[in-house]
């Protein structure tokens, strides 16, 4: 019989205030980019419904909410990076 790995549970704390980004979902965690940089792994439960990879929460003292505007904003701007770096590739498009 093999044991799994049990994943950490998330962070009990309060949300911190500011902008959150959504780094990655698995199962029922998220893990979120801090305003610090730092990553941290939270309960879906304690985040807004509806949740995607790359969304951008703006906490607030009165709660969590999806920043279309600024995850779009941003969005745009790394599509706008990645044009610009396949435009200069040789066969205009950048192979990984």
């Amino acid at each position: 019989m093999t044991r799994q790995k049990r994943k950490p549970a998330p962070h009990p704390d309060p949300l911190p205030l500011g902008l959150l980004i959504i780094d990655g979902l698995e199962g029922e965690i998220a893990r979120v980019e801090l305003p610090s940089g730092v990553t941290q792994d939270i309960a879906l439960s304690q985040l807004p419904a509806g949740l995607k990879e790359g969304d951008v929460l703006l906490v607030t003292e009165a709660g969590a909410v999806i920043d279309h505007t600024e995850t779009q904003r941003r969005r745009e701007g790394a599509q706008t990076q990645l044009d610009a770096l396949n435009a200069q590739a040789p066969s205009g498009e950048i192979d990984l």
